[in-house]
């Protein structure tokens, strides 16, 4: 402002006040007079007097100061006015380009969903024909992970199917027309192409994108197995029914998959502890593809699938458990005395030394009075040969001749020193291989290499499920 306009400035202000104190005075000597009439008459007189007197300075003021206020007060409202027609102009710029990405998106995904449909259609066809069939057989019942993935790779019928859906799925995730949006918006055009799909082909796609680390290294599938865990494509899949014409959850057979491969442990623990020594027949235990895929993506049955994994060896222990007791429970016999020599209880023994030994040999009957004269095998006789075997001394008894008469003819049988050692030093191996067996020495190393396999499958199928964002 300047000075010149700052000196009128003040002017304007001393005549207001002197104003308003003329005004003022008035008043007072008006209201003392009582005079209303004559009240409202001064006062319009004096405020025209005022003006009258003053035109020409506030004709000024108005000039140097209201005019210019009104301008600006004019110039913000255009302001204001043009900022809304551009914001306006930029709403419908954006309108119309989120209509024209929304279009692309779904002509580009009505495009895609069209060619999955006719893939599809030639997987249908395949799998319902022998080769198909025996393909989908050969997959549930596969215990190679790798192998059964390398058998989908590249296959001739399968892979364009699989090349078709992956590119389905990637167009919904990464080229949606609307950004920042939560997945389940993007999930709705998935779910479309997913209702379109069946149980088994929906088993060949877990298949074909379930092993995604090879030396250490993400694979090219690990890209498809993102797109599937994003939009929780088997949410609904029943990977232990892929093979079979049914509906419903078949919790049963999860529960089968377990038992069969425990019984099979089983049966090669129960060949590994026992005494005999004949060939041992061993099974294959391994869970199946339809297992490994339950523990890698989400699914019904995924949570019990990782129950039965994470807890798997604890179960095959207690199963372990109960076949040592079973074992030593039927073959406790073996070990006992009272059963194990029943053939020598009260038996005559005859020694080495003794000079009627060679007549047995020349007949074939001895008289019950003579039969009597020998002394019979009893409690004491047998703890005596067994502690003489257990010290590995010699003994007398060790070296005698035994005699059973067994009808009224005298017909006898005789069993000859080396028959009683075999059938003592049986039970004695019996003793202390069931000893063992209770102190957990047997079979020790069957449960460590089982634990230590098992613990590397755990891993082996762990590894394949992707935990990155």
């Amino acid at each position: 402002m300047s000075h010149a306009a700052i000196r009128r400035l003040d002017s304007y202000s001393d005549m207001f006040v002197a104003f308003l104190f003329t005004v003022t005075e008035w008043l007072y000597t008006s209201y003392l007079s009582g005079g209303i009439v004559i009240f409202f008459t001064e006062v319009v007189s004096n405020i025209a007097s005022f003006f009258v007197q003053h035109l020409n300075d506030i004709k000024g003021a108005l000039k140097d100061y209201v005019m210019p206020f009104v301008v600006l007060v004019f110039t913000v409202v255009a302001a204001i006015a043009t900022r809304n027609s551009t914001l306006t102009a930029r709403e419908s710029l954006a309108h119309t380009l989120r209509t024209n990405l929304r279009d692309e998106f779904t002509s580009r995904y009505t495009i895609l969903l069209e060619q999955h449909r006719e893939q599809l259609k030639v997987v249908k066809e395949y799998l319902d024909d022998k080769d198909g069939r025996n393909l989908l057989n050969t997959l549930m019942t596969e215990t190679d992970h790798y192998r059964a993935f390398s058998i989908l790779r590249g296959h001739r019928v399968i892979s364009p199917y699989m090349r078709v859906l992956y590119h389905l799925l990637r167009h919904i995730y990464y080229n949606y027309y609307a950004e920042n949006v939560d997945i389940n918006q993007k999930k709705q055009y998935a779910s479309l192409v997913r209702s379109l799909i069946g149980n088994d082909v929906l088993f060949l796609i877990a298949v074909n994108s379930s092993y995604i680390i090879e030396r250490g290294k993400e694979n090219d599938y690990a890209k498809y197995h993102f797109l599937l865990k994003e939009f929780d494509f088997f949410e609904h899949a029943l990977f232990f029914n892929a093979n079979e014409d049914i509906s419903g959850l078949k919790e049963k057979a999860l529960d089968d998959s377990l038992s069969k491969v425990i019984t099979k442990l089983t049966h090669n623990y129960k060949e590994t502890i026992k005494k005999e020594r004949e060939a041992k027949f061993m099974l294959n235990a391994n869970f199946e593809l339809p297992f490994i895929i339950s523990c890698i993506f989400n699914n019904p049955l995924y949570e019990k699938s990782m129950e039965y994994l994470n807890s798997f060896n604890d179960m095959l222990n207690v199963e372990l458990d109960l076949a040592v007791r079973e074992y030593i429970d039927k073959n406790k016999e073996h070990s006992t005395i009272s059963t194990a020599l029943i053939d020598y209880y009260e038996r005559a023994y005859v020694t080495a030394s003794d000079v009627r030994l060679n007549s047995f040999a020349s007949t074939t009957c001895i008289t019950e009075e003579q039969y009597k004269t020998y002394p019979v095998v009893d409690d004491l006789y047998l703890k005596r040969a067994l502690d003489a075997l257990k010290e590995n001394i010699e003994d007398s008894v060790l070296e005698n001749y035994y005699l059973r008469r067994y009808n009224n003819f005298g017909h006898f049988s005789i069993k000859d020193p080396n028959d009683f050692m075999i059938s003592c030093k049986s039970l004695l191996e019996w003793e202390m291989h069931l000893n063992k067996l209770k102190n957990g020495e047997i079979g020790q190393k069957f449960r460590q290499d089982n634990e230590d396999r098992w613990q590397l499958f755990r891993a082996a199928v762990l590894e394949q499920r992707l935990t990155r964002a």
